[in-house]
């Protein structure tokens, strides 16, 4: 038996498992003999019995809803407008029920470029389409619960391994930032952070209710959010994933964000208070003159984060803070020395 052969005897039961998994039926339209073949998977599709049933127009139009027939009276102009090249469409069961249903179609020609028939497949899109439906649902809702109150509804699945961080609430509360991720936590005080993350490992280990308290970043300004989630479970008690909410809490206060690279007329501001000069500032912080002086000249980004945190932990010593503000602009606190 040669390879060509193999492969003609594995080809279609091949295809029969590629159809029942995928739900996906084939068909065929011999247009010269005005004649249809369709695949099991077809039939199944349709709920239709393939020893009592022969596939034509008749029956297109029979199990296609009304809303949803194309007019057959002119099958050329069908043929050429490319309406059956690719349309979704319901198709009513014989027990009543209604799949919806993707059809995807290709022409054949003859030689001479005269139709000779079209092929295609159809698949089962109704769970799917569900799917898509629930998920525009939810984001729906969601954004309507974001406008009246505020807060985030997420999802998550059953391990908590996958958040549905609802992008549009992230680039409402921070304007698009890029790299912004609830499900990474980005947003939570790294204080706080451990917290956070215990609280959740707990409620999925033991699939009981999940809350916490901890302070957010927005927009430079640390503010008090409250998380809350509950396990949702099917009609057997299954954990099928989760929904929380993410909200201000009550009551909040606001803490001001450590500022990183700093720009260089700060520095020069903050040692100008203090009296310094760019050595004793050096000896202070234990920094050499000359990184003291780049990070004047051009901004602590010129220096490594390293020689920074040595700084402003040198100007906290004396009683100097930097911090983000709600406009997102670096600003210098000047206190008691700790």
């Amino acid at each position: 038996m040669t390879n060509n052969d193999i492969a003609g005897a594995n080809s279609r039961p091949l295809l029969e498992f590629i159809e029942e998994a995928a739900t996906l039926g084939t068909w065929v339209w011999e247009i010269d003999k005005d004649e249809f073949y369709w695949s099991r998977q077809m039939f199944t599709i349709t709920g239709l019995d393939p020893a009592t049933v022969k596939p034509s127009f008749q029956l297109y139009t029979k199990v296609v809803h009304p809303d949803d027939q194309l007019d057959f009276s002119k099958r050329a102009g069908v043929l050429r407008s490319g309406q059956l090249e690719e349309r979704e469409f319901r198709v009513i069961r014989p027990n009543g029920t209604i799949r919806w249903v993707k059809s995807y179609g290709r022409m054949l020609h003859h030689p001479d470029g005269a139709p000779w028939k079209m092929i295609g497949f159809a698949q089962d899109m109704t769970e799917a389409r569900a799917h898509r439906i629930g998920h525009a649902a939810h984001a729906a809702l969601g954004a309507t619960i974001f406008t009246l109150t505020d807060a985030l509804v997420w999802l998550a699945s059953p391990d908590g391994s996958q958040i549905d961080q609802a992008d549009w609430w992230v680039a409402n509360r921070y304007g698009g930032k890029p790299g912004i991720s609830w499900s990474r936590m980005d947003i939570v005080h790294p204080e706080d952070l451990g917290n956070v993350r215990a609280a959740w490992s707990r409620a999925l280990a033991e699939n009981r209710s999940y809350h916490v308290s901890f302070r957010g970043q927005v927009g430079g300004v640390y503010e008090r959010f409250v998380s809350h989630a509950e396990p949702v479970l099917d009609a057997q008690r299954g954990l099928v994933g989760w929904i929380g909410l993410t909200m201000r809490e009550r009551g909040e206060s606001h803490e001001p964000a450590a500022a990183t690279n700093i720009p260089g007329p700060l520095i020069r501001a903050a040692r100008a208070y203090l009296g310094y000069s760019v050595q004793k500032l050096a000896e202070v912080s234990r920094l050499s003159s000359s990184t003291i002086r780049r990070m004047e000249e051009g901004g602590a980004g010129q220096v490594t984060r390293d020689s920074e945190d040595t700084l402003l932990r040198a100007f906290r010593n004396a009683g100097i803070n930097f911090y983000v503000d709600r406009t997102g602009l670096t600003q210098l606190h000047i206190g008691v020395a700790s």
